[in-house]
């Protein structure tokens, strides 16, 4: 009978164990809400904020904590902390106020894609045409969790002095305050019609940032400018549709070349120093934002400016390629192929993403050569200025040489054999050449990547001979 018992008791203790194995960051959670709820009794209320904010997962239970208070708690902590101006505080108190301004940051604009607070707020497949993991939002366009008066006054003050913050602190910053900007009936855009000078500046700034910086802190810095560009964009679309219209709005197809043009030019300014994870949200929000280009959805859909937490390159790979067609926007389709060469070419076979980076190479092994060779017909009618490959002929080459490691026979060599004929096309019609009176010189190709498409072209045939 005894024995019986004692199993009883440690078949109970199992089951709780593994209960709070298997839901540790939900039981942390619910634990920093109820002393939220109880902060009131606490001495040291800091530490109890310095707990939220280093909190893992404060995304993924983004819910809970606006519902029950954290959010609240955290804005009341933001007050507080911003009692003295931000130039007479010592070094504690500013990693304090970085660290509240990051967690409110977090919590109105990111999202975990796996979860409950995620899955609610999508469009079915069919209708987002196969964009993935794009989160949208409804009439009357209402954003949660909304600001108070409070925090929108020492969000303003301590922005008036953007440029001269560390970027730490300016990232999350400019995010509360285009986002505090959203609360109104008929929304206006962030960057058109003379521009938000704060979000130009941190731009520019991002652009300018030395390629020594922090990883971590510059993919922040990445994904507060995809942020901006998703409430530019959702901005313009709520306005359309509060005011009845029903097509697509050149504004909004030039705001969205706006921003992939922006995005590429951080990209390739700051490839070597993104981690694979930022590169993944350039590629997912240049998704997003063609899917956003087009005409607005008959169910008043607007896209909901929220950037996912993407932990793989998974559900990427066909909405991506399929942007990758010789009839696409110029600039867009510019933008999709640095994009592609760069999640191509960014793999560790250690790690997770290997399996969906196979799906890649595999989906563009079927794709790419037809695009090319179509591609190839724009360039020599006219269709594509050539002169306009002379920054993507690097990544055209590079996809091509990256997909002939595969050995499939005919295909590998027709890809190989159209990039050689556009590298020829480039260096024999874009030399220097005398003058003609009437007649509108060709751009010339510039000295140095002439010489990158003759050590290519060397690099493509020794692998041909050593095949």
């Amino acid at each position: 009978m005894r024995s019986n018992s004692l199993l009883h008791v440690a078949s109970l203790r199992y089951q709780d164990e593994k209960y709070v194995a298997q839901n540790a960051s939900l039981l942390d959670a619910r634990a920093l809400t109820w002393l939220v709820r109880n902060s009131g009794r606490l001495y040291l209320t800091e530490e109890l904020g310095n707990a939220i904010t280093n909190f893992p997962d404060l995304v993924r239970h983004r819910t809970m904590f606006v519902q029950d208070g954290v959010f609240a708690f955290l804005e009341e902590w933001l007050k507080i902390s911003s009692a003295v101006p931000f130039d007479a505080m010592n070094d504690r108190q500013r990693r304090s106020i970085s660290s509240v301004v990051g967690a409110l940051s977090m919590l109105v604009s990111e999202v975990e894609v796996d979860f409950e607070d995620y899955s609610k707020a999508v469009l079915a497949e069919t209708v987002m045409d196969k964009t993935p993991f794009v989160s949208v939002l409804y009439p009357p366009y209402s954003n949660k969790p909304t600001l108070t008066n409070g925090t929108d006054i020492v969000v303003s003050q301590l922005a008036s002095k953007l440029e001269s913050l560390p970027l730490a602190l300016a990232s999350p910053l400019l995010r509360l305050l285009v986002y505090s900007k959203a609360e109104v009936s008929i929304p206006t855009p962030v960057t058109t019609g003379g521009g938000n000078k704060a979000a130009e500046d941190f731009i520019q700034r991002v652009m300018e940032t030395h390629a020594g910086s922090k990883r971590e802190e510059l993919g922040h810095a990445v994904n507060t400018i995809i942020f901006v560009a998703l409430s530019d964009i959702s901005r313009q679309a709520q306005r359309l549709r509060l005011l009845g219209s029903s097509a697509a709005s050149p504004n909004i197809v030039n705001d969205v070349q706006y921003w992939m043009a922006i995005l590429v030019k951080v990209f390739v300014r700051h490839a070597r120093v993104l981690d694979g994870l930022t590169r993944r949200q350039v590629c997912w929000v240049i998704c997003a934002l063609a899917w956003a280009r087009g005409s607005p959805q008959a169910n008043g859909a607007v896209i909901r400016p929220l950037i996912p937490r993407l932990n793989r390159s998974h559900g990427l790979t066909a909405p991506l390629v399929e942007l990758m067609s010789a009839d696409q926007d110029g600039g867009v389709l510019d933008t999709v192929i640095m994009a592609i060469e760069a999640i191509l070419w960014d793999v560790d076979p250690l790690q997770p993403d290997a399996e969906d980076h196979a799906n890649l190479c595999f989906t563009l092994y079927s794709s790419f050569g037809p695009f090319l060779v179509e591609f190839y017909r724009h360039v020599m009618t006219g269709v594509y200025p050539g002169h306009r490959l002379f920054k993507l002929i690097v990544p055209l080459t590079r996809i091509s040489t990256y997909l002939s490691f595969f050995n499939f026979g005919d295909t590998k060599a027709s890809l190989t054999a159209t990039t050689f004929s556009i590298m020829k096309y480039l260096v024999t019609h874009h030399r220097p050449a005398p003058a003609v009176p009437g007649k509108v010189p060709v751009p010339n190709l510039p000295l140095e990547t002439r010489r990158w498409i003759y050590r290519a072209s060397c690099r493509i045939t020794i692998m041909y001979l050593n095949d």
